[in-house]
C-alpha cells in the first residue's frame, strides 16, 4: 500500500533485447519477481508466441512507499529498500530508484503469460537536466562508460588473394613474350632477420668508422700541411731577411751615410789592420828589415783607407744637410690642415705659406744648372725681385752677388769659375729664407724665438 503524502515511482525494464541473464532485469521492481523461474523469462528469447505487447488501457503500475524516514521497506521477495536520500533508494536487487514527481511518458511493454507480470520500456535512466536560464552555460559530460571513451584503431589484413590464370588451348594463342616464371624463395624467419640486421649493423659500423678515419686523416693531412707551409714561409722569410741584411751591410760599407755606418766601417778597418798586423808579426821567414817594411806599408794602406772614410763623411754630410734642408723648405711650403666640424680635413693656403712656396720654387731654380745664359738671367733676376722687399745686410749681400754674377757671365766666363759663387748666392738665399722676418713660415722651426736673435745682424 502507498502512504498518503509519498510520491510514486513507476518500475519499469526495457525488454527489447533477447538475452537469458538475469542482469538484465536490474533496474525493475516488479511483485513476485523472486518467484519467477527460468521457463517464465521465456519472454526475453527471441520474439515467440509467449510475447504479449501491452496498450496504455493494460499499463499497471507498482508504487513503493516507505513507511518512515529512516526505515525501510520489505517488498514480497523479503528483502528491504535501503534509503539513500530523499529520492534515491536502493532495490533490493541493487538497482537505483529515483523518486521523481513528473509524469513519465508511456512507451509500451509486455505481459508474462505464465505469471501475469507487466514489463515496462523505460523512458530513461538518468535525471533529464533542467534548462539553464542564468549564468553561463555548464556542458555535463554525460558519456562516461569505458565503451564510449575507449579508443579503437581498425586494422585491414591482406589474406590470400583469388586469381586465375588462363591455359593455352587448341584454338586459343596468348602472346608469352613478357612472361617471368616466379619462383618461391627461402622463407625469411625473425633469425634470418635478426642476422641480416646485424650485418647491416656492422657494415654501418665499419661505413661509420672508415668516415672519421678519414675525416681525421684529412684534418691531419691539412694541419701538417700549413706546418709545412708555415716552415717553408719562416725560412723564406728568414732568408729574405739575410740577404736583406747582407745587401744592407755591403750598402752601408759602400756609400755610408749615418754614424753608425762610419762607426762600422772605422771597425771593420781596425780588424783587418789587427789581423795585418799580427800576420806580419808572426810569419817566420821575414826578416826585421822586411817586417819594418811592411809595417810601414800597412800604415800607409790604413792612412789612405781613413781619408777615403773621411771623403765620404764629408759626402754624406753634405748630402744629408741637403735632405734635410729640402725637407723643411717643403714642410714650410706645405698647405695647412683644417679639421671641419663634421670630421673631414681640408687644405688651406694661407698668404705666409704661399710665401713660402715661392721661395722654394726661387731656391730649387737657383740650384738647378742653366741651360742657357738667358735662363740664368732670368733666375738672377726673379731672386733679386724677391729679396729686395726685405732690407738687411743679407739681402744687400745677395744683391752684389747677383750683380757680380751678371758681370762675370757677361764676359763669357767659364762655368766651373761661377761655382762658388753661386754657392753663396744659395746660401744667402737659404739663410735669408730662415729668417722669420722675410719667411713668417720659419719661425715654427726655429729652437729659439726670433725675439732674441734680432739686432744680431742689420
Amino acid at each position: 500500500p502507498m502512504a498518503s503524502g509519498q510520491p510514486s515511482t513507476t518500475t519499469s525494464a526495457t525488454a527489447t533485447s533477447s538475452r537469458k541473464s538475469r542482469r538484465s532485469l536490474r533496474g525493475v521492481h516488479a511483485a513476485g519477481i523472486d518467484d519467477m523461474d527460468e521457463e517464465g523469462l521465456s519472454i526475453y528469447d527471441d520474439y515467440g508466441e509467449e510475447e504479449t505487447e501491452l496498450g496504455e488501457d493494460d499499463m499497471h503500475t507498482e508504487e513503493v512507499s516507505p513507511s518512515r524516514e529512516g526505515s525501510s521497506e520489505r517488498g514480497e521477495s523479503g528483502r528491504p529498500w535501503v534509503k539513500v536520500s530523499d529520492e534515491l533508494w536502493i532495490t533490493p536487487y541493487g538497482t537505483e530508484v529515483v523518486i521523481q514527481t513528473i509524469r513519465k511518458p508511456f512507451l509500451g511493454g509486455y505481459r508474462h503469460k505464465t505469471t501475469g507480470v507487466e514489463f515496462f520500456h523505460a523512458s530513461s535512466q538518468t535525471i533529464p537536466r533542467s534548462k539553464q536560464t542564468n549564468g553561463p552555460v555548464v556542458h555535463v559530460l554525460r558519456q562516461h562508460r569505458e565503451q564510449q571513451t575507449t579508443e579503437t584503431l581498425d586494422v585491414h589484413v591482406q589474406g590470400t588473394r583469388d586469381i586465375a590464370v588462363e591455359t593455352m588451348t587448341r584454338g586459343l594463342h596468348l602472346d608469352a613474350t613478357h612472361d617471368k616464371i616466379l619462383t618461391p624463395g627461402t622463407y625469411f624467419d625473425s633469425e634470418n632477420w635478426e642476422k641480416l640486421r646485424l650485418e647491416k649493423v656492422i657494415v654501418l659500423q665499419r661505413m661509420l668508422r672508415g668516415w672519421l678515419a678519414r675525416r681525421k686523416a684529412e684534418k691531419e693531412r691539412i694541419h701538417e700541411n700549413q706546418r709545412r707551409s708555415g716552415r717553408a714561409q719562416r725560412e723564406a722569410r728568414r732568408r729574405e731577411n739575410a740577404e736583406r741584411r747582407e745587401k744592407r751591410d755591403v750598402t752601408r760599407r759602400m756609400d755610408p751615410q749615418t754614424e753608425e755606418d762610419f762607426t762600422l766601417l772605422h771597425h771593420d778597418l781596425e780588424v783587418w789592420r789587427h789581423r795585418e798586423a799580427e800576420a806580419i808579426a808572426n810569419a817566420p821567414d821575414l826578416c826585421d828589415a822586411v817586417r819594418k817594411k811592411a809595417m810601414a806599408s800597412l800604415l800607409q794602406q790604413e792612412t789612405q783607407l781613413l781619408q777615403s772614410i773621411e771623403r765620404l763623411k764629408m759626402a754624406a754630410r753634405m748630402a744629408n744637410k741637403d735632405k734635410r734642408v729640402q725637407k723643411t723648405l717643403q714642410m714650410m711650403a706645405a698647405p695647412k690642415k683644417w679639421e671641419l666640424r663634421d670630421g673631414t680635413v681640408v687644405d688651406v693656403e694661407t698668404p705666409f705659406t704661399i710665401r713660402a712656396k715661392d721661395l722654394l720654387v726661387l731656391y730649387e731654380r737657383l740650384k738647378v744648372p742653366p741651360s742657357c745664359l738667358e735662363d740664368r738671367v732670368n733666375v738672377l733676376l726673379d731672386v733679386k725681385a724677391a729679396v729686395q722687399t726685405h732690407s738687411c745686410v743679407t739681402t744687400r749681400e745677395i744683391l752684389e752677388l747677383i750683380d757680380r754674377e751678371a758681370d762675370i757671365l757677361g764676359r763669357g766666363r767659364s762655368e766651373q769659375s761661377l761655382e762658388g759663387l753661386r754657392q753663396r748666392i744659395r746660401n744667402l738665399l737659404l739663410q735669408l729664407m730662415e729668417t722669420p722676418a722675410f719667411n713668417p713660415e720659419a719661425a715654427r722651426f726655429h729652437r729659439v724665438p726670433a725675439s732674441l736673435t734680432q739686432g744680431t745682424r742689420a
